[in-house]
């Protein structure tokens, strides 16, 4: 289990708390915050921290992307993994996805969360507006407008899209 802490990477492995600066041939990118975790199914770890820039921690190499690779600046919001395997950040000023080893930028805007849902669509807030981007599509498009500032997405087992909101609360 991977934690963000006091600023710091850490890795639970169980018994103990082990410093990620342990367990890497190369130092991360330390500026900032730990904002966000992605585990990926390649067994890599992808840290976003405030100050913006992502980590990818593979084994115990380490590498790190910022606004000179492509990724967008400001702080990392979110970052998943989707069902194509592909690695997807979110940030302050816009959303890319890694794609052939490098960035592409894929929205502008400030992004505050990121979520696939079982039919492979994948949903974006960007300040209270939400936007979807169907599996065969090649942007995003806006579905609404009306929310405050969206905090999570969920996904019920009907396949229904939930929104916390947090002036409004719950949404679908």
């Amino acid at each position: 289990m991977w934690l963000g802490v006091s600023g710091d990477l850490v890795r639970f492995d169980g018994v103990r708390f082990v410093d990620a600066e342990t367990l890497t041939e190369q130092p991360l990118s330390s500026k900032g915050v730990v904002t966000a975790i992605c585990a990926a199914r390649d067994g890599s770890v992808w840290v976003g921290r405030s100050s913006g820039g992502i980590s990818r921690i593979q084994g115990t190499q380490v590498t790190n992307y910022g606004v000179v690779e492509g990724l967008p600046a400001g702080t990392v919001t979110a970052v998943i993994e989707d069902s194509h395997g592909l690695i997807w950040v979110g940030t302050r000023v816009g959303v890319a996805a890694f794609v052939k080893n490098q960035w592409q930028v894929e929205f502008a805007g400030g992004v505050n969360n990121v979520f696939e849902d079982h039919a492979k669509n994948l949903w974006i807030d960007v300040a209270g507006k939400i936007f979807v981007r169907h599996p065969d599509a090649h942007g995003f498009e806006q579905v609404r407008s009306d929310s405050k500032s969206v905090q999570s997405f969920a996904e019920d087992q009907s396949g229904g899209i939930w929104v916390t909101d947090r002036t409004l609360g719950f949404d679908a």
